[in-house]
């Protein structure tokens, strides 16, 4: 599902979705790792109808941009054709995963080019084990990072 109204749009989607693991694909058109990582999640949405899917690109809309800038990013885009920096000096793609209708999420972001198997893997433990909850106390080591 994309989200084109920012903050309150992402919200008002987390709330309809409440009790159901939400994975939000933070979305740079102008980076190739994101571009791919979206047609990845597309499949992946297929496959995994208990987990729900949301698209925040940043080029969508100056509230997602705004978004973006306080969930995900360590500055402001430098140019049209160049994706903005992560925070924490995280690469794209970029996930966040939530349970619930918070903004704030469970899992420190995902980022770089081991993301999208990270979250497949929660994705898989999620259908596995029924709950976000349940898959984060099953995971070994580390969720986050590249």
């Amino acid at each position: 599902v994309e989200v084109k109204g920012g903050a309150r749009s992402l919200h008002r989607l987390l709330t309809q979705l409440e009790g159901r693991t939400t994975v939000v694909q933070w979305h740079a058109p102008m980076s190739s790792p994101s571009v791919s990582a979206a047609d990845a999640v597309f499949t992946l949405a297929e496959e995994q109808p208990e987990v729900a899917f949301l698209h925040v690109s940043i080029a969508t809309s100056k509230a997602n941009l705004e978004l973006a800038a306080a969930a995900v990013l360590a500055g402001p885009p430098t140019g049209a054709k160049k994706a903005p920096p992560l925070r924490g000096g995280g690469k794209w793609p970029c996930f966040t995963v939530h349970d619930g209708p918070k903004i704030q999420q469970p899992l420190p972001m995902l980022s770089g080019p081991k993301a999208l198997d990270k979250v497949r893997d929660i994705c898989a433990g999620v259908t596995a084990v029924g709950s976000l909850n349940g898959t984060l106390k099953g995971l070994k080591g580390p969720a986050a990072g590249a």
